[in-house]
C-alpha cells in the first residue's frame, strides 16, 4: 500500500463529507442493536470520520478517538461487508477497525446511558476477562481477528471490540465465538 495520498480520492472524499455536513438526526431512542452503516467518509482536513446510518442519523468520530491509530495517517477506509463496522488502513500498512456502535456511543449521551445501564454492575470485569480469553485462544490458534470474524460470522470490528474488553458480549456472540474457536462457552467466560 502506498503511503502517498491519491489527491483525486481526497477531493472526492471531501465532496462526500461536505455533502453529509449537517445531516445529523437523533438516533432511534429505543433501539440498542448494532446500527447499519450506509456510508463512512474521512475528511483529512478535519481529521474526522463521518458515519451515516440506515436510520438517517450521522455521527462524527475524530481519528484521535481510535486508540490504536496514534499519530499515523489514515490512507484508506471501508465499511465492512456486514455494514456493522469500518476498517481503516494506516500509512504504515496497519489495518484497524471500529464498530458501527462506537461513534454513536461517543456522541449520543442518551444512547450511551442506555448501553451502560444494560451492562450492569461488574460487567467491566467480565468484559475484560472474556476479551482476554478470546484473544488468547485466537492467538493460540495463530488466527488474526479477521480470521476469527470470518469463522464466527461476526464483523471484524466487533471481534476487536470484544477482545478489548469494552463490553460484555451477548450469549449469541459467545456461542458463535466459542464454536469458531472449538471450545465450550464456559472456557471463555471462566465458568
Amino acid at each position: 500500500m502506498s503511503a502517498s495520498l491519491d489527491r483525486a480520492l481526497v477531493e472526492r472524499t471531501r465532496g462526500v463529507f461536505a455533502g453529509l455536513a449537517g445531516s445529523h438526526r437523533p438516533a432511534e431512542k429505543d433501539g440498542l442493536g448494532v446500527p447499519e452503516i450506509l456510508v463512512c467518509a474521512f475528511d483529512p482536513a478535519s481529521d474526522c470520520f463521518r458515519v451515516v446510518y440506515a436510520d438517517g442519523s450521522a455521527y462524527d468520530l475524530r481519528r484521535d478517538e481510535l486508540s490504536e491509530v496514534g499519530e499515523r495517517r489514515v490512507v484508506a477506509w471501508s465499511v465492512d461487508e456486514f455494514r456493522r463496522g469500518v476498517e481503516v488502513a494506516l500509512e504504515d500498512g496497519t489495518i484497524t477497525s471500529f464498530s458501527a456502535e462506537y461513534p454513536r456511543y461517543r456522541r449520543d449521551e442518551a444512547y450511551r446511558r442506555r448501553v451502560d445501564a444494560r451492562r450492569g454492575p461488574g460487567s467491566d470485569d467480565l468484559g475484560a476477562r472474556v476479551g482476554a480469553r478470546v484473544r488468547s485462544l485466537r492467538v493460540e490458534r495463530g488466527w488474526s481477528a479477521a480470521e476469527l470474524a470470518r469463522r464466527s460470522g461476526i464483523a471484524a470490528p466487533n471481534v476487536h471490540r470484544l477482545e478489548s474488553g469494552r463490553h460484555v458480549p451477548t450469549t449469541r456472540t459467545l456461542l458463535l465465538v466459542a464454536e469458531a474457536l472449538g471450545v465450550a462457552v464456559g472456557r471463555i467466560v471462566g465458568a
